[in-house]
């Protein structure tokens, strides 16, 4: 697997962890902010995030086309 996959990833909890030390706060607020970047990264490509999500939904996999 290569280290570029994980670029995004590495991005979003280094962004979170300073967030977090600049405001001086605890763990749970960088969790909360972690969570946050994350769903803004699925919303980037919302048909491809759409379409992985129907593999694991079993209500939407039983209306799948």
């Amino acid at each position: 697997m290569k280290i570029k996959s994980f670029a995004p990833l590495i991005a979003v909890f280094g962004t979170s962890f300073l967030i977090t030390i600049t405001l001086l706060k605890s763990f749970q607020i960088f969790m909360g902010i972690s969570i946050c970047l994350l769903a803004m990264l699925k919303l980037m490509d919302i048909e491809a995030f759409g379409t992985s999500y129907k593999k694991y939904d079993l209500i939407s996999s039983q209306f799948a086309s």
